[in-house]
């Protein structure tokens, strides 16, 4: 008896489910980006930027580009680093001995990651340190860094390695 009243119980409340769905798309309730304005479209979209200057990389295939302080653009790719004014004219150029795969700046040093290390260059352009490898299959990705400490991530291995600035 227990069975035959919670069978109809639930089929009444089914029913009443599926006369909800129809009332409500029968009435047109369910779509609710009618009851809004239609959006206007232009022909061509607007845009709010504006193309000022390029800067033209020949030294290589671009692979990362970062800040060295409030006017100086540092570009990396394949086996060099390279430093551009704000007016976008190269100060120094130098071979790396990998491809350069991230790039970051704090103070007067400047971090260029290859796949599993990082090497350390001044402001002028010349090879401070080297640090790493990091571990076994590494492929650096991203640098971050403070006037404290450097974060390196390591796509390969799924770490991040935060460092102080003595490495």
């Amino acid at each position: 008896m227990n069975k035959k009243i919670a069978g109809t119980i639930s089929i009444f409340i089914i029913v009443i489910c599926i006369a909800y769905i129809v009332f409500d798309v029968a009435t047109g309730r369910s779509d609710r980006n009618a009851a809004k304005e239609p959006l206007i479209e232009s022909e061509k979209p607007v845009s709010k930027w504006q193309i000022a200057n390029e800067l033209q990389i020949t030294d290589g295939r671009l692979q990362a580009v970062g800040l060295a302080g409030s006017d100086n653009i540092i570009c990396g790719g394949d086996s060099f680093l390279a430093m551009y004014d704000s007016t976008y004219e190269q100060l120094w150029n130098t071979n790396t001995p990998a491809a350069l795969t991230a790039l970051a700046a704090s103070g007067d040093t400047i971090y260029a990651a290859t796949m599993e290390t990082l090497l350390l260059y001044d402001t002028s352009g010349k090879l401070i340190d080297e640090w790493g490898p990091y571990d076994d299959e590494a492929i650096i990705t991203c640098l971050a860094t403070n006037s404290k400490y450097i974060a390196l991530a390591d796509a390969g291995n799924k770490l991040v390695f935060i460092l102080d600035r003595k490495g």
